[in-house]
Parts: structure tokens; C-alpha cells; sequence
């Protein structure tokens, strides 16, 4: 019993870290667009 609660708690911080990493990436993502738009707007 002690195993198997551990096992799906292990699932779960897996599938938690994978849906953290994603949103890392968009964060990432959304965070280049930014210094993007704030070179373009300081270049003219």
C-alpha cells in the first residue's frame, strides 16, 4: 500500500514538473517578445 502511494506520488510530481517547465518555456517566450518590443520602441 505504502509503495503504491508512493509511486502515484511520484507520477504526480512528475506530470507537475513537466506542466512547470512548459510554463517556464512560455514564460521564456512571452519575456523575448517584451525586450523585442522594448528594442524596437527605443530604436526609433
Amino acid at each position: 500500500m505504502r509503495k503504491r502511494i508512493q509511486k502515484s506520488f511520484e507520477e504526480l510530481v512528475q506530470e507537475n514538473m513537466k506542466e512547470i517547465m512548459q510554463d517556464q518555456d512560455a514564460m521564456y517566450e512571452i519575456d523575448e517578445k517584451l525586450d523585442e518590443r522594448y528594442e524596437a520602441i527605443h530604436a526609433e
